[in-house]
C-alpha cells in the first residue's frame, strides 16, 4: 500500500502542509508543495493526515496508523500483527 502520488494535506503541531507526497519511508513523508518546495513530516508527530485519491474521495487518518514501510503496512494489514509500542 503505498502512497506515492497522492495529494495530502497535514497538519503537524498546529501547522499545515498541503501538498504531492513524492516519498514514504518508514517515519518520514515527503510532499512536494505547491510551490515546488519540499517539505519532510515526521509520521508520528502528524495529528491528522488527509489523503485525496484520484476519484476525489478523501481519507483521513493519523500519522501514528502509517508508521512502517509500505510492505510492512500490508503484512499488518493481512495478518492483523500489530507494531510494538515504542517505549
Amino acid at each position: 500500500m503505498t502512497l506515492l502520488g497522492y495529494r495530502a494535506v497535514a497538519l503537524v503541531r498546529n501547522r499545515t502542509v498541503r501538498g504531492l507526497i513524492v516519498d514514504d519511508s518508514a517515519n518520514l513523508i515527503t510532499l512536494r508543495t505547491d510551490d515546488g518546495s519540499i517539505r519532510r513530516v515526521i509520521k508520528s508527530e502528524c495529528e491528522k493526515l488527509v489523503l485525496e485519491l484520484d476519484n476525489g474521495t478523501k481519507f483521513a487518518t493519523t500519522g501514528s496508523k502509517l508508521l512502517g514501510r509500505p510492505a510492512e503496512r500490508l503484512k499488518r494489514q493481512k495478518h492483523g500483527w500489530e507494531r510494538p509500542p515504542k517505549d
